[in-house]
């Protein structure tokens, strides 16, 4: 039998973007190191072991600004979507989600590269693709579920309606 996922959320930087410490057994990755790596650090000294990669959702600064440091103490690969690696190199532009779908609201679109459309597809494929009681791990706040953001999310009402449509 296959050891449990833990996922361990950890509040970090002024904006306290929240980075996750995922661990299954011995092994352990970090999403979203936003800032003091030195916890990060610390945590895995206290797991035993070190942290086998890390995986940042998007290019907002408030997302990857523990990145470096952390990647350089363990010498850990980095993975981020290729339209976020040019944001990450020139500084940013400020199931885990990033900032996405939070609780009661979604990503913001008025930022530079942000789309309204490309947002409400990317949730809507998240409606389709997960069951309702699905856990969302947002980019800031508390988790939540899909069944309960699309039941309530005041921005999400057009996908109540109408699941299937593409934006």
């Amino acid at each position: 039998m296959a050891e449990p996922l833990e996922v361990f959320p950890l509040p970090l930087g002024p904006l306290q973007a929240n980075c996750f410490v995922v661990v299954q057994g011995q092994t352990g990755l970090v999403i979203d190191p936003g800032d003091e790596a030195h916890v990060l650090i610390a945590a895995f000294g206290e797991l035993g072991f070190p942290p086998a990669a890390v995986l940042v959702t998007h290019g907002h600064f408030d997302h990857f600004g523990g990145v470096a440091p952390l990647a350089a103490h363990f010498g850990i690969p980095v993975y981020v979507g290729e339209a976020d690696a040019g944001q990450m190199a020139d500084g940013g532009l400020d199931l885990f989600v990033g900032d996405v779908l939070f609780q009661g609201s979604i990503g913001r679109t008025d930022l530079p590269g942000g789309n309204t459309d490309q947002l409400l597809n990317s949730i809507a494929g998240l409606v389709r693709r997960f069951p309702p009681d699905a856990v969302v791990h947002c980019g800031h706040g508390p988790d939540t579920s899909l069944g309960r953001e699309l039941a309530l999310n005041p921005f999400l009402s057009p996908l109540r309606y109408d699941p299937e449509h593409h934006w």
